[in-house]
């Protein structure tokens, strides 16, 4: 393994001599550069240019700003968390609608960040990424784009999501399909359902919103479902404006309602996930929960029988709707559990061999996460010329704290390996970003413009993970038929085995000595 790394390492030098350009220094175009122009590239840049950092381009490959919430335009798109937990802490929005705001409240959010804290004029839209190379000689780092465009800076962080990277599924014939067929992240919205029967694939978290929606527009509706999900009932109410004034006025009301959230929602169900021993009964508490919510809303026991999950609470992402069992009360909406076998011209054909006509297929189908140049989406090579996936290959998926890897100075990761914190991604944002701004204050302080996380550090955080993953729910409960293939067998980078107090305290704490802080001119 050793050897075949070795050269491995040596054909990627090789190829980033041929690419870097003469090894006279090159002119930075700015001193910190972040791809991704979502929720936490915004985040970061806000972050930065708190502690005097103004130097500062984003790059995002679409048309505008805002990530998750700009691609994903369904119908019955919302937050999953209320809405008072889904706000950075430098900018608490308290005129939500409801409770479980809108695709559209929390797109706007975005541009009014970017608005308020003057992003806008430092963002390059349509600009998609497909390498960044670190130059150990000019301590520089290269992102090169599809266009043929070169960014030169000094710093980078990869900010480019959870939810970046569309799951299309492989089914037979798809492409043959003469009718209208589009993933969730590419809504349609010129398409008419009036009249026509749609099928949707997949029914998650975001299938959970589409198929209520989509129900009442179309003839006829088939739900494809590979594996029931638990759901809990979603009580979406409007925001009163005695709400929205208390919030705004009274101080400290909506600190406390933030503070309840997170201990309410988040530690007891992220404790589900990461000490599964210790909050095993809380996961048969709300099994039971779901199971009497689904008795409650579907009177037929076959098809509460096909609702009900065989495996545990929380071993697949739970999801909340009070719509989604409803719909299936209509009589234009079937459910099919029999496998998908092909799909042909005109119509999808299950594993019985039954045929069904459809006009328009929905992919529900989620996202690909876990495998390579999907967290983060794009190919990165450090100091050695090592490529990141190569060397998480080699080595494990890891990085001290979520944050930063040995070998690839001046570079920060936001959602890297074991950065999962909480339900609520906006606090995990803000804990990785808060630790990028505590080692660029020190590195300003220091006069230092290189700075890398030294391996020890690296190596106690990567084995505290390791052992503390031990607790997890794939090795501790019942998770067979939750996710494709087998259970988890071993720590994959994914859930950091710490509640999001503890991880937000370690973030705040840690020893600086932990990186390398250098002057390389």
């Amino acid at each position: 393994m050793s050897e075949v790394r070795e050269r491995t390492r040596d054909l990627a030098a090789e190829r980033l001599t041929t690419t870097a350009p003469s090894r006279r220094i090159p002119k930075l175009d700015c001193e910190f550069l972040i791809v991704g122009a979502g929720l936490s590239g915004l985040a970061t840049a806000v972050y930065l240019q708190k502690i005097g950092f103004e130097d500062i381009i984003l790059l995002d490959r679409s048309h505008t700003l805002g990530g998750t919430w700009r691609d994903n335009t369904y119908l019955g798109c919302t937050v999953d968390l209320p809405t008072i937990y889904y706000s950075f802490s430098f900018e608490p929005l308290f005129d939500w609608s409801t409770f479980y705001a809108p695709q559209s409240e929390l797109f706007s959010y975005c541009q009014m960040v970017a608005t308020k804290y003057g992003l806008h004029e430092k963002i390059r839209c349509d600009s998609l990424v497909t390498a960044c190379r670190y130059d150990a000689e000019s301590n520089v780092w290269f992102t090169d784009l599809a266009d043929g465009r070169r960014f030169v800076s000094r710093y980078l962080t990869v900010a480019t999501g959870l939810f970046s990277t569309p799951n299309l599924p492989d089914i037979e014939g798809i492409e043959r399909f003469r009718g209208k067929v589009f993933h969730s992240t590419a809504w349609d919205h010129s398409y008419d359902f009036n009249g026509k029967i749609a099928a949707v694939i997949g029914n998650g978290a975001t299938g959970v919103q589409i198929i209520p929606e989509v129900a009442e527009l179309v003839d006829r509706l088939d739900v494809y479902q590979r594996t029931p999900t638990w759901v809990l009932p979603k009580p979406s109410k409007p925001l009163s404006p005695r709400m929205k004034w208390m919030l705004k006025h009274v101080p400290g009301f909506a600190y406390l309602l933030r503070q309840l959230a997170f201990l309410i929602i988040d530690i007891p169900l992220y404790g589900i996930l990461t000490d599964h021993p210790r909050f095993r009964w809380l996961g048969k508490r709300l099994e039971r929960m779901c199971v009497e919510y689904v008795r409650r809303e579907l009177p037929d026991p076959d098809m509460q029988a096909k609702m009900i999950p065989s495996f545990d609470f929380g071993c697949r992402r739970p999801t909340w709707s009070s719509k989604f069992y409803k719909a299936f009360l209509r009589p234009n909406v079937a459910l099919i559990t029999d496998g998908i076998a092909r799909i042909t011209e005109d119509s999808v054909i299950t594993t019985d061999g039954r045929e069904r006509k459809v006009d328009a297929i929905i992919l529900a189908t989620g996202f690909r996460r876990g495998e390579r140049h999907t967290q983060p989406t794009i190919p990165i090579y450090g100091k050695t010329g090592e490529e990141l996936e190569d060397y998480w290959e080699a080595e494990g998926r890891q990085a001290f704290k979520g944050v930063s890897i040995t070998g690839f100075p001046n570079l920060f990761l936001i959602f890297g390996p074991y950065s999962v914190v909480s339900l609520s991604f906006i606090r995990m944002m803000e804990a990785s970003v808060f630790h990028i701004a505590r080692v660029m204050r020190a590195a300003r302080r220091r006069g230092a413009n290189y700075v890398e996380v030294t391996p020890q550090a690296q190596a106690r955080d990567q084995a505290l993970m390791t052992r503390l993953s031990a607790r997890n729910i794939f090795l501790h409960g019942n998770c067979v038929g939750a996710l494709p293939g087998d259970t988890l067998k071993a720590p994959r980078g994914g859930l950091r085995p710490r509640n999001s107090f503890v991880s937000w305290l370690e973030q705040r704490t840690f020893s600086l000595s932990s990186y390398v802080f250098a002057r390389k001119d």
